[in-house]
Formats: structure tokens, sequence, C-alpha cells
């Protein structure tokens, strides 16, 4: 069975919705540092960290205002992959 262009939208706006509801808002975020996939740092984000130690990235570095669920997105183990852009980030701890 092969979905039109609009069905698959469709089927993403709706399963974003969902997971958006289900989401509890965390408290207690911490700032973690500034983080990028590569090793010159192109792309760098902010990341922090919630109450459950999950990392999350945001804004561009130091452009993050208001970092939660609505405005950031959830990564996996960021201090096992990737590159801390900053002095002091996780993977210097």
């Amino acid at each position: 069975m092969k979905l039109s262009k609009f069905a698959m939208i469709t089927l993403a706006v709706v399963a974003i919705f969902a997971f958006s509801f289900g989401v509890a808002y965390a408290s207690g975020w911490n700032y973690a540092g500034c983080w990028s996939p590569y090793p010159n740092c192109v792309g760098a984000a902010d990341v922090y960290t919630d109450a459950q130690g999950r990392y999350w990235q945001c804004s561009a570095c130091g452009t993050t205002t208001n970092p939660g669920p609505s405005t950031c997105y959830l990564s996996g183990d960021l201090g096992a992959i990737g590159y801390w852009c900053d002095p002091g980030g996780p993977a210097e701890s």
C-alpha cells in the first residue's frame, strides 16, 4: 500500500501532536554545554539535561532563551558521541 504525500504528512503531524501532549514539562533543566556532531563545531547547538538526566538539543549555541520540550528535541547520549564545543562540557568533566 502506498500512501500519498498528503496522507504521510497528516500522519506525521498527528504523531507529533500525540507525543507532545504525552510529554510532561520537566522541571530542573540544566545547561550541559554547546554540542556538535562535527569536530569543527559546525551546526553546534545548546544542550540541556532534564530532571531525568536526558539530553535535549535546542537552538544554536548561545541563542536558546526558553529551553523546554516545545523548543528543544530529545537526543541520545550526547556524552558518548559528537563533540563538546565549549570548555568544561560533560566530555571534560
